[in-house]
């Protein structure tokens, strides 16, 4: 997985590829966004099998403001 980091945002990165997804990062704290559910399956495994991370499932805050 190829991700490219936004010019002037070091934490925001995208890949394309017939569909658009967007991982943004902040501190430890990982926010995936795509229109699909399988681009992001697809993210979670692939980031998953690299690194040790917990997935809390669908956010309903970050960063205080809260997501509806």
């Amino acid at each position: 997985m190829s991700l490219k980091s936004k010019n002037l945002i070091t934490c925001l990165y995208e890949k394309t590829h017939k569909c658009y997804i967007i991982v943004y990062l902040y501190l430890d704290d990982m926010l995936i966004l795509d229109s699909g559910d399988h681009m992001i399956k697809f993210t979670k495994k692939t980031l998953t099998n690299k690194f040790d991370v917990t997935d809390l499932d669908i956010a309903n805050v970050i960063l205080k403001i809260q997501i509806y």
